[in-house]
């Protein structure tokens, strides 16, 4: 039963957005990845099997909680939600959330990040119920 395990190259391969983050705090992702994101998956072959699309999966996750957290807002406040309208006179934007999904989907649909999670274990959510064959009573030997 393999881990996933954290590699700093590869994540900023896939997210260079947060270079300069990794550069002033250099084991804020790590510490993300290994104690926050696996509230949220697993990091055992229980619900994902193959490590490098769990490693991909928590690396999604990583990267949603520390834009959260404010990896990216550069010491200012950090809108979240989607841009739904935008003002230049007087400066003013109106931000709001997708909610068509459900009410479970709309802590992920904060960032870019969190929505490509929820879309890529999309499968992990869906049910498929085959009911048993039905056994007629009462019908054998008769035509």
């Amino acid at each position: 039963m393999p881990a996933a395990t954290f590699d700093i190259n590869d994540f900023l391969a896939m997210y260079p957005q947060f270079t300069a983050f990794n550069t002033a705090n250099p084991t804020a992702l790590s510490g993300i990845f290994a104690n926050q994101a696996p509230f949220f998956l697993a990091n055992n072959d229980c619900v994902i099997p193959n490590v490098a699309q769990r490693t991909t999966l928590l690396y999604m996750l990583t990267a949603h909680i520390a834009q959260l957290n404010g990896a990216l807002s550069k010491g200012t406040s950090q809108a979240v939600g989607h841009l739904n309208m935008a003002k230049i006179q007087d400066v003013e934007t109106r931000y709001d959330q997708i909610s068509a999904v459900g009410a479970s989907s709309n802590w992920y649909m904060q960032t870019q990040f969190g929505a490509s999670f929820w879309a890529a274990t999309a499968f992990l959510r869906t049910f498929a119920y085959y009911s048993p064959p039905r056994i007629r009573r009462g019908w054998i030997g008769r035509y």
